[in-house]
């Protein structure tokens, strides 16, 4: 325990839902209810693949991180105050 190799945390999410012509109809208008306005705004550019950066793709990855975050601290915690909780 203690030492690590470095190793990269890697994930892999399969999007079994892929329903791309859906979306032909909003090629130049914003979808309602998505990101696609202000990622207009702030970039100037429509991204073809959906909401780019504030993608589900984008989104996923760092629920991700947070996950695993809150049950990496939860064992910090419980190693510090000497509780079996964990």
């Amino acid at each position: 325990m203690g030492f690590t190799l470095g190793t990269p945390i890697g994930m892999s999410v399969p999007n079994l839902d892929q329903r791309p012509h859906d979306y032909s109809e909003t090629d130049f208008y914003p979808r309602p209810s998505h990101a696609d306005f202000t990622y207009i705004q702030k970039y100037g550019l429509k991204a073809s693949s959906g909401g780019g950066r504030s993608s589900a793709r984008e989104t996923i990855g760092l629920s991700f991180i947070y996950l695993l975050f809150l049950i990496l601290f939860d064992f910090a915690i419980s190693i510090f105050t000497g509780s079996d909780d964990y």
